[in-house]
């Protein structure tokens, strides 16, 4: 696989160009909005149109093999956890869900320490509402 740079509304993505395959599959009509961290070591991309988010798309780009999951969360109450898999660099949450202007959904990663605790890398990479 090769890697990809993707600029879109100001925010760079890397990602594999199977990950690049994936997202193309989404509806013609649906749009996507998303944000980096600083360092653009974590990206969280959000499928959708308007108020409702199809997917969000996870992707770390820190470079380094480590076993942990991905989590999103949004408002009132909304999270989904991915699995705990060793070298997972992206994750696609299914979320099928509305949310109101300027409701935020956020991505982690959280790596597994070898005492079997998590540590979250990347800090809280979030996306706002809507989708255009």
């Amino acid at each position: 696989m090769s890697l990809v740079r993707h600029v879109y509304r100001g925010v760079a993505t890397v990602g594999v160009t199977a990950a690049i395959a994936v997202a193309m599959t989404a509806p013609a009509s649906a749009g996507r909005a998303g944000a980096c961290n600083k360092d653009q070591s974590l990206c969280n991309t959000m499928y959708g149109k308007n108020h409702h988010v199809d997917s969000v798309l996870g992707v770390r780009y820190d470079g380094l093999a480590k076993e942990g999951f991905f989590q999103i969360f949004g408002p009132r109450g909304f999270k989904r956890t991915g699995d705990t898999v060793k070298d997972e660099t992206e994750h696609r949450f299914e979320v099928n869900k509305d949310f109101a202007d300027g409701e935020l959904i956020c991505l982690q990663f959280w790596a597994k320490n070898k005492n079997g605790s998590f540590t979250q890398l990347g800090g809280n990479v979030c996306g706002t509402m809507p989708i255009k």
